[in-house]
């Protein structure tokens, strides 16, 4: 469930939580009452969580293969799928 605006219960669109957490945990606007919403620390915690702890943690051990497209290719696909799922689990709060 994605999170919702906290003075009028209006939706943010996934897209909006991907580009806050993308450009260094941009403010969220709110569409409908203006209201501004930042990301709370467990939030960003949640978002290194998913994304870049295990995209280190998979460059690590695939860097024993010796193949480096391998190692790269398969700690961006993690850094994706982290990306794509965190919009879900961070929380934002009114400021």
């Amino acid at each position: 469930m994605l999170q919702r605006c906290d003075k009028c219960n209006a939706p943010f669109s996934w897209s909006e939580i991907l580009k806050s957490l993308w450009w260094n945990y941009k403010p969220i606007h709110c569409k409908k009452c203006g209201s501004i919403h930042r990301i709370k620390i467990s939030g960003r915690l949640t978002f290194v969580l998913l994304t870049i702890l295990p995209m280190f943690f998979v460059g690590y051990f695939l860097a024993p293969l010796h193949n480096i497209i391998l190692t790269f290719g398969g700690a961006f696909f993690i850094l994706l799928i982290g990306s794509f799922i965190a919009p879900f689990l961070v929380t934002y709060r009114e400021y």
